[in-house]
């Protein structure tokens, strides 16, 4: 979003749909300067308006086609080094991710990133969605994870999969942290249909993977773009494959040994200018530069 320098009175819809980008504006001589909460506008000659930027932050419930929304700031029933049984989706669509093992089950950790906690998977745990599809063959998909893996961790530990390679026919999609892939085939993997991330170990990424129907997926990592992959995707096919948070296939496969902190998934690959405002709401709430 262009920055803004000067916002009159007459042009407060543009404050209120894009204030929390601002890098500061004056209005009828009052400033704002960035971590303000409020501004004061003068309406008229004698009426003074206090206006609340953070009603008007983006959210990703106003995203459209949100599938899934998994935020670790949200999850209010647990205490530092509590283990995670149930992983909320704040979507409203009920699609809740779980473990009832102890053995298996992640932890929640207060100050993981930026004073906000996360969910630490320590290689061998993992949470399950189960049978459900983020994905749509006409409007896409789009998915955006906020991670970090351990020192030592594996390329391929596993953020957020729904693919299964035994029996065969069940491939869709996975996010690794050094690689995302969409497959066209269920039963064959096509490198052609992936791209590498280049995610280093212990360090914070924002992910976005997104698929694009008929088109070469897409990923960009803190903002910038990693792909196009090689060859275009016709489609994913709506398999039987479980959907895993933190591992993959059977829940045992690629475990994750690092940390989540935020999962939005869309069943649409969305504009560029939605994917922006995403990228750039989870990099101010993440502390990520982008």
């Amino acid at each position: 979003i262009e920055p803004l320098d000067v916002i009159q009175v007459q042009d407060y819809d543009r404050l209120r749909d894009k204030g929390s980008y601002l890098a500061n504006f004056t209005a009828t001589g009052h400033t704002y300067n960035p971590g303000d909460d409020t501004v004061d506008l003068i309406l008229d000659e004698v009426s003074t308006s206090s206006v609340d930027l953070r009603s008007s932050a983006f959210s990703p419930l106003n995203l459209p086609h949100l599938e899934a929304w998994y935020d670790a700031t949200q999850e209010t029933i647990y205490s530092d080094t509590d283990a995670v049984y149930l992983l909320s989706d704040w979507s409203g669509n009920a699609n809740h991710a779980s473990e009832g093992a102890g053995s298996y089950q992640p932890e929640y950790q207060a100050d993981a990133k930026n004073g906000e906690p996360a969910i630490y998977f320590d290689g061998g745990d993992r949470l399950l969605v189960g049978d459900v599809e983020f994905h749509d063959n006409k409007r896409g998909m789009y998915l955006a994870v906020v991670t970090k893996r351990d020192v030592g961790a594996a390329w391929s530990d596993t953020v957020i999969a729904k693919y299964k390679t035994t029996p065969p026919g069940y491939r869709e999609w996975h996010i690794e942290n050094g690689l995302v892939t969409c497959q066209d085939d269920p039963t064959t993997y096509d490198s052609n249909t992936q791209v590498w991330t280049g995610c280093s170990e212990d360090v914070w990424y924002i992910i976005e993977s997104i698929y694009y129907p008929g088109d070469k997926m897409d990923c960009y990592v803190n903002g910038v773009q990693k792909g196009p992959s090689t060859s275009a995707i016709t489609d994913i096919s709506d398999t039987t494959a479980d959907l895993w948070i933190g591992a993959q296939k059977t829940g045992a496969t690629n475990p994750l040994d690092g940390h989540i902190g935020e999962i939005i998934a869309c069943s649409s690959s969305l504009t560029a200018q939605a994917r922006l405002e995403c990228r750039e709401y989870l990099s101010a709430k993440w502390d990520i530069s982008v």
